[in-house]
């Protein structure tokens, strides 16, 4: 029984930042119907949002995709453990998208009604909410101005930065920090084609700024990269 709690859909919640803030054992009071999904690497999933759920990244990751102009593949960002996603209030416009798994994909999906009653009830759960909201939409306006006015070398550079900065971890060859992910999946988040996206890492790399090991971007300088961006970044 204890083993089942362990990994019980509150289990994975009350580990999270965001909802750690809450009283102990107030999510458990709720008996709110949270519900968990797996989903192995490489799956494709369809979700059609209509406004009433929110959705945590309790394992793994995975890359968010819409449907842009013409029918053209954006990926908005890559999502993994801890982030979260979908509606709040339970008034969002309803619209559809698809993760495509990344790796082992854990979804736990919450009512949006219960965030509600959380946020009305408990001021610093809203506070962690509504920062977690917005960084999530500036990570979409990002994206968003970076396909439509960056050269490519400049949207690889933030992509990467952004990366290290979301998802990377300190570097196991002494260098400043390392990044999982293949060139294809770097490609479908700057909105390019793996092979121009290997061809600016080339030149990235001959310039001493990153090397590139297997599915593995080490970063030798954060700094030096982030010179690359315009001044006005």
């Amino acid at each position: 029984m204890m083993l089942l709690m362990r990994f019980s859909p509150i289990w994975y919640l009350q580990k999270s930042p965001v909802f750690s803030v809450l009283p102990e054992g107030k999510l458990d009071e709720l008996g709110a119907p949270i519900s968990m999904v797996d989903h192995p690497a490489r799956a494709r999933v369809l979700i059609d949002d209509r406004g009433e759920s929110t959705y945590y990244v309790a394992g793994g990751a995975a890359k968010l995709v819409r449907s842009g102009l013409f029918g053209r593949r954006i990926v908005e960002t890559i999502l993994s453990e801890g982030d979260l996603f979908g509606s709040v209030s339970g008034m969002g416009t309803a619209n559809s998208f698809v993760l495509e798994a990344v790796a082992n994909l854990k979804l736990c999906i919450i009512p949006s009604e219960l965030i509600t009653r959380l946020v009305r009830a408990h001021p610093e759960f809203a506070v962690v909410i509504i920062q977690a909201l917005e960084d999530r939409q500036r990570e979409l306006r990002r994206s968003v101005e970076s396909l439509l006015f960056k050269d490519l070398t400049t949207r690889v550079v933030e992509a990467i930065l952004w990366l290290a900065r979301e998802h990377g971890d300190r570097c196991e060859h002494g260098w400043a920090m390392d990044i999982r992910i293949s060139q294809q999946d770097l490609a479908d988040l700057c909105g390019a084609t793996r092979q121009s996206v290997s061809s600016v890492l080339g030149k990235l790399e001959r310039r001493l700024l990153l090397r590139r090991k297997g599915h593995v971007i080490c970063i030798i300088s954060m700094t030096r990269l982030a010179k690359l961006r315009p001044p006005t970044e």
